[in-house]
C-alpha cells in the first residue's frame, strides 16, 4: 500500500454538507437578529452575532481538524473518559442551583460574555463514555442471552450515571435535552451486542427509576426547581391549539406558520423578512428555519434537510461497515445526535412536534451547539479514514493472492 493513500483525506460526504450548513447558518444568524436589538431582547447588533457565529464557526473548524487527527487510544483512556464525564455531570449539578434561567430553563453557565450549555456535551460525554464501557465489556463477556445476568450486572452502574444525568437535565427543565440524551443512550445500548429488546428495556427501566427518585428528593428540599415546569406544559398546549393561544403560549408556533406562507418555494429574499420584526420570538436560534423558509424559501429548506441527513447517513454507514464496535456506537451516538435535534428542530417549527428548545444543527445561532457537533463531526472523519485505509489494505490483500 502505497504511503500516499495512507494520508489522512477528509470525507467528501461529510465535508460538503457540512460547509454548506455552515455558510447558509452564519448568512442566517446575521439576517434573523435584525431586529432583535430594536425589540431590547439583546443589546447585541446583527454585526455582533455575525461575528460572533464566525466565530464559532472557526472554532469549530479548528475542533474538526484536532479530533479528526486524535489519536482514539487516547480518548479510550478511562481516565480520559471518565474526567470528560463528571466534569459535564459537576456542572449539570451546579446548574439545579445556580444555572441561567433562559426561556424557563435554567440550562445555562454564564461566563462574562459566554453562555455555555453542559447538557450539549452531556451528548459527546454519554456517547463516549458508553461507547468505551460497553465495547469494553463486550471484548470481555461477549453478551447472549446464556450470561445476561452477569452482563448486566457488570454495566447497571455506568447505565445508573448516565440515567442520572438524563434526569438532572429533566429537571432543568430541558426536555429536548433530556429527550436527546435518553435516546442516544437507547440508540447506543441497543446495538452493544445484547438483545435490543432487553437492553432498551432496562434503560428505560433505570430511567424512570432515578426520575422517581430524583423527583422525591427535589420535592422535599429543592422546591423552586419543581416550579418551572409548567413552562413546559404550556409548550404542549401551545403545540395541541396555537391559535387558540396565539397571543401567549402560541405566539411562536403561529408566527412560525406565518413566516413559512411568506416564503412560499424560493422565499422573499434574504433579509426581507417580515416575521422577524418583532413578531417571530427565537428567531436566530429555534426557530430560524422559519425565517429559512421565509426568506430563501422552501427549496432551500429541503436543501438543507438533504445536507444534515447526509451526515446522519454517513454516519450510520460508518458505524454499519466498521470492524471496531467502539467505532461503531460512536458513529450511531452522533447520528442520533444529529437526526434528533433535526426532527426536534423542524417538528417545533412545523408544528409537528412540541417545542422543545433544541437548536438545527450548524443553522442555529450558539457556541455550545457548533463546538459539540464540530467535535463529533471531526470524530467521524476519524473513523471514516480509518475505515477508507482498512477498505483499501482488503482491497491490496485480495490482489496479492491472485498474484
Amino acid at each position: 500500500m502505497k504511503n500516499q493513500e495512507k494520508k489522512f483525506k477528509y470525507d467528501r460526504w461529510l465535508l460538503y454538507p457540512y460547509l454548506f450548513l455552515s455558510v447558509i447558518g452564519i448568512l442566517m444568524v446575521y439576517s434573523a437578529s435584525a431586529n432583535i436589538t430594536q425589540s431590547s431582547v439583546s443589546s447585541m447588533s446583527p454585526l455582533n452575532y455575525l461575528i460572533r457565529q464566525s466565530g464559532y464557526f472557526l472554532i469549530g473548524l479548528f475542533l474538526v481538524y484536532l479530533f479528526a487527527h486524535l489519536r482514539f487510544d487516547f480518548l479510550r483512556q478511562g481516565k480520559v473518559t471518565n474526567s470528560f464525564f463528571l466534569i459535564v455531570v459537576m456542572m449539570l449539578i451546579f446548574l439545579l442551583f445556580h444555572g441561567k434561567a433562559v426561556n424557563g430553563a435554567s440550562a445555562w453557565i454564564s461566563l462574562g460574555p459566554i453562555n455555555i450549555q453542559p447538557s450539549e456535551f452531556a451528548k459527546l460525554a454519554i456517547t463516549l463514555y458508553l461507547a468505551r464501557i460497553l465495547a469494553k465489556r463486550e471484548e470481555k463477556m461477549k453478551p447472549s442471552w446464556r450470561n445476561l445476568a452477569p452482563y448486566f450486572k457488570s454495566i447497571f452502574g455506568p447505565l445508573c450515571l448516565v440515567g442520572l444525568v438524563c434526569i438532572i437535565v429533566f429537571f432543568q427543565p430541558d426536555t429536548g435535552g433530556f429527550l436527546s440524551l435518553a435516546l442516544i443512550t437507547i440508540m447506543i445500548v441497543a446495538i452493544s451486542g445484547i438483545p435490543w429488546v432487553i437492553g432498551v428495556s432496562t434503560v428505560v427501566f433505570l430511567f424512570l427509576l432515578a426520575g422517581g427518585a430524583i423527583y422525591g428528593i427535589l420535592d422535599l428540599y429543592n422546591k423552586h426547581i419543581l416550579s418551572k415546569l409548567p413552562y413546559q406544559i404550556l409548550r404542549v398546549i401551545a403545540f395541541a391549539d396555537p391559535w387558540k393561544n396565539s397571543s401567549s403560549s402560541g405566539v411562536q408556533l403561529t408566527n412560525s406558520y406565518f413566516a413559512i406562507n411568506n416564503g412560499g418555494w424560493f422565499g422573499v429574499g434574504i433579509g426581507n423578512s417580515i416575521q422577524k420584526h418583532g413578531y417571530l420570538p427565537e428567531q436566530n436560534t429555534d426557530f430560524i428555519l422559519s425565517i429559512v423558509a421565509e426568506e430563501l424559501g422552501i427549496m432551500t429548506v429541503i436543501l438543507i434537510l438533504i445536507a444534515i441527513f447526509m451526515i446522519i447517513v454517513r454516519a450510520m454507514i460508518l458505524a454499519i461497515r466498521s470492524r471496531n464496535n467502539y467505532y461503531s456506537m460512536i458513529s450511531i451516538g452522533v447520528a442520533t445526535t444529529f437526526f434528533i435535534q433535526t426532527v426536534f428542530n423542524v417538528g417545533g417549527v412545523t408544528g409537528l412536534l412540541p417545542i422543545t428548545g433544541v437548536t438545527l444543527p450548524f443553522i442555529s445561532y450558539g457556541g455550545s451547539s457548533v463546538m459539540l457537533l464540530s467535535i463529533e463531526l471531526g470524530l467521524l472523519f476519524h473513523i471514516s479514514n480509518l475505515d477508507r485505509i482498512r477498505r483499501i489494505e482488503a482491497k491490496v490483500a485480495i490482489d496479492d493472492k491472485k498474484n
